[in-house]
């Protein structure tokens, strides 16, 4: 890993602290009346991560087809994180 990384990986992991320590705690007490209110939440949470690497990776050119790994590991977390959720409920 090259220092560019290191710092985006320390960043990532900031962010997901952040994440999960303060807004998410803050939203689960004081917002949420209904499951349905977590699924938009984690929804729009997707879907603002996807708009800063989408935006992130076109100002570094780096966008290309993902391999197959890539592929296999992000089906394998959706699967677990689905999982998780419905344990959850």
């Amino acid at each position: 890993m090259t220092v560019p990384n290191f710092l985006l990986l320390g960043f990532s992991l900031a962010m997901n602290l952040l994440f999960c320590a303060v807004i998410r705690n803050d939203f689960c007490k004081k917002k949420v009346k209904t499951g349905a209110d977590l699924y938009v939440f984690n929804a729009v949470s997707a879907a603002v991560s996807m708009v800063c690497f989408a935006a992130v990776g076109a100002a570094q050119g780096a966008l290309h087809a993902p391999s197959f790994y890539t592929l296999g590991m992000g089906v394998l977390f959706g699967g677990a994180t689905a999982f998780c959720a419905i344990l959850a409920m």
